[in-house]
């Protein structure tokens, strides 16, 4: 006779409690409602947010998402599944009342003031809706040593997470989300139109945030908090909801709580980046969390294609809804997955292909049904036209006639060597594909993928139907459960003594070597490590947080502000103001204004543009303030333009030498605050400094030909002998040759080795040879250096009719480059924000950065 363990006695009484007391839920839920009214956050020892947090995550989510859950969902009997589905039931149907709110442009203040009497109808759920089919299985007979295993190690993510924060760095998209939370806070609005732009216009007025960002505002208001405090603590909840939910999937797929666990540990491994990146300290943005919906979505289709559960069709509608609400991006997905589903049969329980195709019909259709008026709501509001930018291929490599395929090297970028070995591994597990419906959906996922991503037929229509979307198509493939079913049954005691094919072992090796690649840069330091967490508030917004408090507290709410790019985005995510610009890629999607607003913020600053010019731009933006910040490292330089260290003296003087234009409110820590008086300068009007030489010196070599875009002129060598690890100095006059566009200019300066000897001359690929030979002799045979003509303020956009400009570039050696003389090639190019490539650029050495050779250098 088999005994239970005793320890595992507890949790079978728990579950039997739990199951025959079906009204303990709803009267802790009522219990709590006087607690949300009358508790007094701010008073309690500690921050409010650790309190506050926790409370709405069990009385908004948990509880009501408890009772949905057990009304709802089919034979939900493991122990981390019902845990993460309640969370998301709540969080779901948090998701459907924001989305009612604004429908009826009902403020998020109502919302906080009315959101217990939401939950009237979910607490009434269990006088009318009694769980279904339940009990234990033999499998749950116990809990696993794989489900402690996982609730442990959320644990500890846990307080890692709420220990570490969100990621502060300049260029995150936190900021974004921190100054849309604000505003919404601010205004009551559950869409806000002004979080960036005082005149943000029609399509420019919309950041295109999701219904996730309610229940940050939602909490940000009620508990009195500041957006970042929320985030931060949101962010460690959701961390460990997104943990868990990949280890329920993973169980649903396979019915195992080894792979679960597995599974959930190479998430957490591989992360974009893994622990040794941030990824893990961004779970609360939006596109990332909105996976968990999408994943059990594809748990209830394959639910329904197997047992024809009715249940299921509305869970698909309610998860579908709450994806594309998180971010509409999994609309997209949804569509996708679905046609995947339906073209590779996946699920091979179906008596036929007729039938298998009518069910993935309605599982689609309940799905669109759910995401149909969220979907159709937000395009009307948002989505009906993206700006230039956001249009503009980017990340793609051109194969010929304007086909294209996503660039190889991106997508290894984001799979890691974890991804590459699923890759693998689909081969060896595809004898095993009609097993499961969720291991047919990986393999089908794993072989689809590539064949849309590197179809240059295919993939050019996609990209002009979905713009950049299309390129996470990879999102469609949760590749780290394929790995975690592969290792455990590799492995697996019962088989042993099953002969393994040499495929298998070769899978075997190919795996470990990869999770050994993965955790090498952990060895080395997580971003969750006290040295990482100290080295990014370093160089993050902190090194100016006393200027934007003043901007918050001494200037008018509201006002207009000019900065650079970065400064600028603080600006909108820590002070109640507006600014002129933002950095590009996170500017609004719908701004049709982008490049107008971009290019008067630069000018704004220009210290080779007038004063007359200035004030009119100024006036013309509605800017009053002006600030200038040399806090932002050298390194950090943009696309388009940025202020950086080395012409930062010239920006300042601009506005320092003329107290009669500008008057000083705030100087401190290399952080200055100006006030436009409102006037123009008296007199003759002159650029602040010369960009332009009226001929060529004596000193110039002349040259006189195409470098790309613009003609160069002449150009000077400070030295033709240098050494490794030295600076020197290469000066250009450049002249335009038309009208120029306001795009990312950036001038190339290579460096090639004259006498590369490479084997075989090179032949057949010579970029590969010389890499290779590179890579075993540790020294460099080529290295190139871009810069943009004082950091963009001299794009070729600025340049005036047929003047010579002078453009002076520091060159710094590296200090692994072989010695010898190297040819000098120069090309002045407007690159893509995320540069695309040509085929033969990944073969050959003459790429796009291929310039024109002006000369030689010998480097010693």
């Amino acid at each position: 006779m088999n005994r239970r363990s005793p320890s595992v006695e507890p949790y079978l009484r728990m579950q039997r409690f739990l199951q025959k007391n079906r009204l303990l839920q709803p009267v802790l839920l009522a219990a709590l409602t006087p607690a949300y009214y009358a508790m007094p956050w701010e008073r309690l020892p500690g921050s409010a947010e650790a309190w506050g947090i926790p409370f709405l995550f069990v009385y908004a989510l948990l509880l009501p998402g408890a009772i949905v859950r057990r009304a709802l969902v089919p034979r939900c009997e493991e122990l981390i599944t019902r845990i993460s589905l309640s969370a998301l039931c709540g969080l779901l149907y948090f998701l459907f009342v924001s989305f009612i709110w604004a429908l009826f442009a009902a403020s998020i203040g109502s919302l906080e003031t009315y959101f217990p009497v939401t939950l009237i109808p979910i607490v009434s759920l269990p006088f009318f809706a009694g769980e279904s089919a339940s009990g234990f299985t033999k499998r749950e007979k116990a809990l696993r040593a794989g489900t402690l295993v996982t609730l442990i190690v959320c644990a500890v993510v846990f307080f890692l997470v709420w220990r570490s924060g969100v990621p502060i760095s300049y260029l995150m998209d936190t900021f974004d989300h921190v100054g849309y939370v604000s505003e919404m806070q601010e205004t009551g609005e559950i869409f806000p139109t002004s979080a960036f732009y005082v005149d943000a216009g029609e399509n420019g007025k919309d950041i295109r945030k999701g219904l996730l960002h309610v229940l940050y505002a939602f909490s940000t208001g009620y508990l009195g908090i500041e957006a970042l405090a929320c985030l931060e603590a949101w962010n460690a909840f959701f961390a460990v909801l997104l943990f868990l939910s990949i280890y329920a999937v993973a169980f649903a797929f396979f019915g195992n709580t080894w792979i679960a666990t597995i599974s959930s540990a190479f998430l957490l491994l591989w992360l974009e980046g893994g622990i040794s990146e941030e990824s893990i300290r961004e779970s609360f943005y939006s596109n990332r969390f909105g996976l968990v919906f999408f994943l059990f979505l594809l748990v209830f289709i394959f639910r329904f294609l197997e047992k024809r559960e009715k249940r299921a069709l509305v869970l698909c509608a309610f998860f579908g809804f709450a994806a594309s609400a998180v971010h509409i991006f999994y609309a997209v997905l949804v569509a996708f997955a679905v046609a995947l589903i339906a073209v590779w049969k996946v699920c091979f329980s179906s008596p036929s292909i007729r039938a298998h195709l009518s069910r993935t019909f309605l599982c689609g259709t309940a799905a669109m049904i759910g995401i149909a008026p969220y979907a159709i709501f937000r395009f009307f509001t948002a989505y009906r036209q993206p700006n230039e930018l956001h249009k503009e291929i980017q990340r793609i490599v051109y194969v010929g006639g304007g086909l294209f395929i996503a660039d190889p090297s991106k997508l290894f970028l984001w799979s890691g060597p974890l991804g590459l070995a699923a890759f693998l591994t689909a081969f060896a597990l595809w004898k095993y594909r009609k097993q499961y419906a969720g291991l047919g959906y990986l393999l089908a996922a794993c072989f689809t993928i590539p064949l849309v991503l590197m179809n240059p037929i295919l993939l050019p229509p996609l990209h002009k139907a979905m713009t950049y979307l299309v390129l996470r198509l990879p999102s469609l493939f949760p590749f780290y459960m394929l790995l975690a079913y592969f290792l455990v049954d590799f492995i697996r005691p019962n088989n042993a003594r099953v002969r393994r094919s040499a495929l298998e072992w070769t899978v075997f090796s190919v795996l470990s070597a990869a999770i050994l690649l993965q955790l090498i840069p952990a060895f080395k330091g997580t971003a969750l490590s006290g040295s990482a967490l100290r080295e990014e508030r370093a160089k993050s917004y902190l090194g100016w947080k006393t200027g934007l408090d003043f901007l918050h507290k001494r200037l008018p709410p509201g006002s207009v502000i000019a900065s650079d790019p970065i400064t600028s985005y603080t600006i909108t995510a820590f002070t109640p103001h507006y600014v002129v610009c933002t950095l590009d890629q996170h500017a609004p999607p719908g701004d049709q204004l982008l490049e107008k607003r971009m290019q008067a913020g630069r000018d704004i600053l220009s210290p080779f543009v007038s004063l007359s010019e200035t004030a009119s731009i100024l006036e013309e933006t509605n800017a009053k303030y002006v600030v200038l910040n040399n806090r932002i490292p050298p390194q950090f330089i943009l696309n388009f333009w940025s202020v950086s260290r080395d012409v930062f003296p010239l920006v300042h003087n601009k506005f320092a030498s003329h107290p009669d234009l500008f008057e000083l409110l705030y100087d401190k820590d290399n952080f200055f605050v100006y006030q436009w008086r409102g006037n123009r300068p008296a007199g003759l009007d002159t650029i602040p400094y010369r960009f332009t030489v009226d001929s060529i010196p004596d000193t110039f070599v002349h040259f006189g030909s195409q470098a790309g875009d613009a003609v160069l002129s002449a150009f000077r060598f400070e030295k033709q002998t240098t050494e490794r690890g030295k600076t020197f100095a290469i000066s250009l006059l450049w002249r335009g040759d038309r009208d120029y566009p306001f795009r990312n200019y950036v001038v190339s300066i290579r460096f090639d080795h004259e006498e590369p000897g490479l084997p075989f001359g090179g032949k057949p690929f010579p970029k590969i040879v010389r890499k290779a030979k590179e890579a075993l002799s540790s020294m460099r045979l080529r290295f190139r250096q871009g810069h943009k003509i004082q950091n963009g303020f001299l794009n070729p956009d600025a340049w005036p009719d047929g003047m010579l400009v002078l453009d002076e570039a520091s060159i710094r050696v590296p200090g692994d480059i072989t010695p010898g003389s190297y040819t000098v090639s120069v090309k002045l190019h407007a690159l893509a924000a995320k540069p695309n490539y040509y085929l033969r650029d990944i073969f050959f050495d003459d790429d796009i950065y291929q310039g024109v050779a002006i000369g030689s250098v010998t480097i010693q």
